[in-house]
């Protein structure tokens, strides 16, 4: 990669440079800026790369389960100042390259990433975006239509009982009737009572009703400013242009602002808990072998490299594979039916959790599936882990951080979800960014202490009180205790509407249909940034190879690509 670089220190279109990495392992630059004002903080992968990539991603702690997190991600997306359109964004991918235009929700961040792989077209999502996170809309009509609003059962019938109704609610009431949601919500929540990761970030249909439009302004408010953003940029295109860009058509806007948004670490348990929770079935249906049970850990902070590494290889060796020990010891006990899908090692989180468990059992069957977890596990630790399984985990891990994919993604967006376990809680960029330097140093701790994954067994599993057993099991009743106790609080909040009120509901209802079916103003269209034909490239692609022999004569075609010492043979 042959380009200048500013240097450590230098400002730039107010940003100033704070560091450079060398980011071998991807065959690339770091670029680590913070602006100067509004403390915006921004890293570039700068490399060779034409298909560029951004991402904003805001710190979004949930306070509760109404989904606050979730439903702004979907308001920000339905207008803003520069673009007021109900929906600018499907207008854009009309008239666009993109390969990727997307927003993720977390239990911790909320993250707006596109990729493209035209340098015009570029720019023209990075308006698009930045205009919606940082200056969106959120109209009252937006609100009841992502979140929540009363309407009459009967539409013709104004004086019908209310029900609620929203993208959203409607989306969560849904996740709540899978037994699958509702597993691998637990396994989380269980293990952290008193922090953000212990609520619903998705929204719990119950509380998303209680939410309120002035509530979700205040949330973007407090942090959706650039204090309390970090953006993430890939690709080829400078980043003096990238800075410059930036500055004029959003920082430049912003004052000063402290936003505290720091999750809290956990504190620690002193005895493991068992919770019981229930999903639905139908009635009738027989509730035998229905349950599935977990158990969970909490264990390091995601920002110990060392941890996290060593507990990456260590959960593929516990269960990363059916012939995987303690995969296998369940499996094969003969409690359960399969193993559970919740099953796996967090890296997500501001701490990682380890989940293992089966599903197709029964509720009085939790201790005896501890007893298989805890005299596998000590087994492990007595006898010792095989060692080739050790060398398969190391092997596999080594090789998925390598490869150079991002499945049906553009591999930009898997690097920036990487960056972003760390970096989101004020590690280095690259600390969970580079994972080959961390595994050679794995490798190394390994050939001093034969016995460091036993080790680390005993140390995050068997002597870890910090632990939960989640036992979800079938309710016949769960369904309509479940909208009976929606249908109240409905009930509850329609109860207060007086005739007065009622009128305003139905002028607010004929605003919202005029919002969803009124045609987006031909002014407001004509914002829209399109592509146009000059703007397209005018040359086909070629893909440089070359024509070569093996040593018994037969031809090969050599591509020769950067691809992170993989080597792929068709």
């Amino acid at each position: 990669m042959k380009k200048s670089l500013p240097a450590p220190g230098n400002v730039i279109s107010g940003f100033v440079v704070e560091a450079i990495h060398d980011l071998q392992e991807i065959r690339s630059r770091g670029i680590l800026c913070r602006h100067q004002k509004t403390g915006l903080q921004l890293y570039h992968i700068l490399n060779d790369d034409r298909e560029n990539a951004f991402a904003f991603a805001f710190r979004t702690p949930p306070r509760d389960s109404t989904g606050i997190a979730h439903i702004l991600e979907h308001s920000v997306l339905c207008g803003s100042r520069d673009f007021p359109l109900k929906d600018p964004f499907v207008l854009l991918l009309k008239g666009s390259l993109h390969t990727y235009l997307n927003a993720w929700t977390f239990p911790d961040k909320t993250v707006y990433p596109a990729a493209t792989v035209n340098e015009k077209d570029y720019f023209n999502i990075f308006r698009v975006y930045g205009d919606a996170v940082f200056f969106p809309l959120l109209k009252k009509e937006i609100f009841m239509q992502e979140a929540h609003h009363l309407e009459p059962l009967d539409p013709d019938n104004e004086q019908s009982p209310l029900t609620e109704s929203g993208v959203v609610y409607n989306e969560m009431k849904g996740n709540y009737s899978s037994q699958a949601s509702i597993v691998a919500d637990w396994a989380m929540r269980s293990l952290f009572p008193d922090t953000p990761y212990g609520v619903d970030s998705g929204g719990d249909p119950a509380d998303i009703i209680t939410l309120t439009h002035k509530e979700l302004q205040d949330f973007h408010a407090a942090y959706y400013h650039p204090g309390n953003c970090r953006i993430l940029l890939y690709g080829n295109i400078p980043t003096e242009t990238q800075l410059a860009f930036l500055e004029k058509e959003f920082l430049s806007r912003f004052t000063p602002r402290e936003v505290d948004s720091v999750i809290p670490l956990q504190p620690r348990r002193t005895a493991p808990v068992t919770m019981v929770k229930t999903y639905p079935v139908a009635p009738g249906v027989p509730l035998g072998r229905k349950t599935e049970i977990t158990l969970n850990w909490l264990l390091a902070p995601v920002t110990d490299s060392a941890a996290r590494t060593a507990l990456v290889v260590l959960s593929e060796i516990l269960h990363g594979n059916a012939g995987s020990p303690l995969r296998r010891a369940l499996v094969e006990s003969g409690w359960g039916e399969d193993y559970t899908s919740a099953a796996g090692l967090e890296t997500e989180l501001k701490e990682m959790t380890f989940t293992t468990g089966l599903r197709g059992t029964d509720p009085d069957q939790a201790k005896t599936i501890e007893k298989v977890v805890m005299d596998t596990l000590e087994g492990l630790v007595r006898d010792g882990l095989d060692q080739r399984l050790i060398d398969a985990a190391l092997h596999r891990y080594e090789f998925h951080a390598r490869e150079i994919t991002g499945g049906h993604t553009p591999f930009a967006l898997q690097l920036f979800r990487r960056c972003l376990k760390g970096w989101l809680h004020d590690a280095d960029p690259t600390e969970t960014l580079l994972a080959v330097s961390k595994i050679d140093a794995l490798k190394a701790r390994r050939k001093t202490n034969a016995r460091l994954f036993e080790e680390l067994i005993r140390t995050y599993l068997l002597e870890n009180p910090h632990q939960s057993t989640v036992i979800v099991k079938p309710d016949p009743a769960y369904m309509q205790a479940f909208e009976e106790s929606l249908q109240n609080e409905i009930s509850a909040r329609a109860g207060k509407i007086d005739p007065e009120a009622r009128a305003r509901l139905q002028e607010e209802l004929a605003a919202l249909k005029r919002f969803q079916t009124m045609p987006n103003d031909p002014a407001a269209l004509a914002s829209i940034p399109f592509l146009k034909r000059t703007d397209l490239p005018r040359h086909v692609e070629l893909i440089d190879g070359r024509d070569e022999s093996l040593s018994d004569r037969r031809p090969l075609f050599v591509v020769p690509e950067f691809t992170n010492g993989v080597v792929y043979v068709d």
